[in-house]
């Protein structure tokens, strides 16, 4: 016989591609049958997912981070909280003195403002789709729409 055909010592058959001994079943005929006793390798589970293909420009939109309007809420909100801590700062120390607590009204009209303006800022930074905000959505939709796969081993 030129092809392999043979046992092993506990007598379980091993049988090869046009070997004259009959196949235990119809799988052995389209290959190598080997017992899963002589084997002994644990059955492997692999995780795939469809990678995500960054162009160059995507990357660029990326490392450049946030939008210009957030950083301009940020600013216009430091603002805010500086005009509100003076506005506060000239109440205590009025209290502190026992002076009359008039506070000068500009003051406190300007903390207002600033942080009324920090809000809209902050709405017109979270809603207006800048390069940034398109791109994280994309790759989010992505790995959204291509969830892990799992294959092999005992499912």
């Amino acid at each position: 016989m030129s092809d392999f055909a043979g046992g092993d010592k506990t007598g379980n058959q091993i049988h090869g591609f046009g070997s004259s001994a009959q196949a235990p079943d119809s799988s052995a005929a389209n290959g190598i049958t080997v017992d899963a006793r002589i084997v002994a390798v644990q059955p492997s589970i692999y995780l795939f997912q469809e990678p995500y293909y960054l162009s160059e420009v995507e990357y660029e939109r990326i490392a450049a981070g946030q939008p210009l309007a957030v950083s301009i809420f940020v600013n216009i909100l430091l603002t805010a909280v500086g005009s509100t801590l003076t506005v506060a700062g000239q109440a205590v120390s009025r209290l502190v003195t026992g002076q009359a607590t008039s506070l000068d009204l500009p003051s406190i009209y300007t903390a207002l403002l600033t942080g009324l303006l920090a809000a809209v800022a902050w709405f017109g930074a979270r809603k207006l789709p800048g390069n940034y905000n398109r791109t994280m959505k994309a790759i989010k939709n992505h790995f959204k729409s291509n969830p892990v796969r799992r294959t092999g081993g005992v499912q």
